[in-house]
């Protein structure tokens, strides 16, 4: 993002979550864990739409999986 400086970790964090992509990455991986590996982004797309408007929050994704639909699902036993 051609950010310089003398970066604390938490700033670094905050630099990487700032790129698009990492929304997605986020909730794949955290969708691969708890559902079924190789989502789709069609599979995703609401959990990351939970990650964006909560403020990039980690739990509430994990809450909004596990409180889906989706999670009860053939497809996840």
């Amino acid at each position: 993002t051609g950010e310089t400086g003398n970066f604390k970790p938490e700033d670094i964090v905050d630099i990487i979550t700032k790129q698009p992509a990492s929304a997605q990455y986020i909730v794949r991986r955290l969708f691969s864990f708890f559902m079924w590996p190789n989502p789709t982004d069609a599979d995703i797309k609401p959990f990351v739409d939970v990650y964006t408007s909560n403020d990039k929050r980690i739990g509430a994704v994990v809450e909004a999986m596990l409180r889906s639909d989706v999670f009860y699902s053939a497809k996840v036993y």
